[in-house]
């Protein structure tokens, strides 16, 4: 019996050795002693499993050989899994940006463009709320309005144009003409705008018999002025509602003269008279914000002619004429800067 036993062993041994080969002692290991000794074991049947595509693959127990896998199909290949997909073209979307959703902003603020973005980089960020300066007396403001006031020349008649500083004032406060106009501002940058006028202006004159050969003379002429005008403003807070200019420009004016002698007659001007005459305007002004678009303001300014008939004579005095206004000015903002 123990002969026979002996014998039985001896033969599966010898068939298991021929079966095995040399490497018999390691063919004894298992696939579950294999994972626990190398973890990459697992995972490499995993993925045998999952894309064998139908082919059997068998565990390398007692050193068997595993059948051979076929090959994965074309449709393995363009499958969705990133181990099959090298062959295709791989494109990506960013999201839209939660910042261009209006859901996401408040409801007090404009949604925010492409646009708008790509011109605040790099650039600073305007206030939250516009001051009142920037906003009615800023870039590209528009102002239009109306003046009234009084106006002043300086002839021979008056006898104003030879006078002294004090002389001349007290001569043009108690003789004062009168004047009305319209106008219209534009604001191009912070410290520079340019600006259209139409005046009318009546001056009037007499000789207190002091003018040799024209004693008792007197005049009255109206004019109609059109001018284009620069203007200078000056660096003034942003918290300041009030504007501080100098201006000069061009203008051209129409007069009717109407010259009367001592004894009440008229006469036709002593010279060469031209309708149309030329002036240069020039002075300083203010203007303050009142209220919501009203603006009120205040203006000097001179007009040099290169006429010496304003007031219809010409005696030996050979400078030329002039008049000025003084007058106050209530205009409207037609465009204010948006908040």
């Amino acid at each position: 019996m123990k002969k026979f036993l002996f014998s039985s062993f001896l033969l599966a041994f010898g068939v298991v050795w021929v079966y095995a080969g040399p490497n018999f002692p390691d063919s004894f290991i298992t696939g579950v002693e294999m994972a626990v000794l190398d973890p990459d074991f697992q995972s490499a049947q995993n993925s045998d499993n999952l894309f064998a595509d139908g082919g059997v693959n068998y565990s390398p127990v007692f050193g068997g050989r595993s059948r051979d896998r076929r090959q994965p199909s074309e449709a393995s290949k363009r499958s969705q899994s990133r181990r099959h997909s090298r062959n295709r073209t791989q494109s990506y979307s960013p999201p839209e940006s939660a910042s261009l959703n209006a859901g996401t902003l408040g409801s007090d603020r404009p949604t925010p463009t492409p646009s708008m973005v790509n011109q605040t980089r790099g650039r600073g960020r305007q206030p939250l709320r516009m001051s009142e300066r920037d906003r009615y007396f800023g870039v590209g403001s528009r102002e239009m309005g109306f003046s009234v006031g009084t106006a002043h020349s300086f002839t021979d008649l008056q006898g104003s144009k030879g006078l002294g500083l004090g002389q001349s004032i007290n001569y043009q406060v108690n003789n004062p003409g009168f004047t009305l106009g319209v106008y219209s501002k534009f604001r191009m940058v912070e410290w520079f705008g340019l600006s259209l006028g139409l005046d009318y202006a009546r001056l009037t004159g007499s000789d207190e018999k002091e003018l040799q050969g024209f004693e008792g003379y007197s005049f009255e002429n109206n004019l109609l002025e059109f001018n284009a005008r620069i203007a200078f403003y000056a660096p003034l807070p942003s918290m300041n509602t009030f504007d501080i200019y100098g201006f000069a420009g061009l203008g051209l004016f129409a007069n009717n003269l109407k010259l009367m002698n001592a004894d009440g007659f008229e006469e036709q001007p002593i010279g060469e008279f031209r309708i149309l005459q030329p002036a240069i305007p020039f002075g300083v002004g203010f203007s303050w914000l009142a209220g919501f678009r009203t603006v009120i303001g205040y203006e000097f300014g001179y007009r040099y002619t290169a006429f010496n008939l304003l007031d219809g004579v010409e005696p030996t005095d050979t400078r030329y004429d002039g008049y000025l206004f003084n007058a106050i000015r209530i205009g409207f903002i037609m465009k204010p800067r948006r908040r």
